[in-house]
């Protein structure tokens, strides 16, 4: 099992509190937020065995987390 670094992008209008909505509710992934001009960017870690289960992990937990997001980008690296 190795940890990932997983960044979803997509399109949605944030604000302040849906970016601390979103820490919050992916707390326990580390989560780093940013938005701006109808985008929003989120950066999670997760425990995986491949970057394919690292993927579906966080796009699972971000889909309960942000349900209004479109996703457009995702990628994985392995945390350093």
């Amino acid at each position: 099992m190795n940890e990932w670094t997983v960044r979803i992008e997509g399109t949605a209008q944030a604000d302040d509190d849906a970016a601390d909505a979103l820490v919050e509710a992916l707390a326990v992934y580390c989560p780093a937020v940013s938005y701006g001009h109808d985008r929003i960017a989120v950066t999670l870690t997760v425990a995986a065995a491949s970057p394919r289960e690292a993927l579906a992990l966080a796009l699972d937990a971000f889909a309960g987390a942000a349900r209004t997001v479109s996703v457009s980008h995702v990628e994985a690296d392995r945390a350093a």
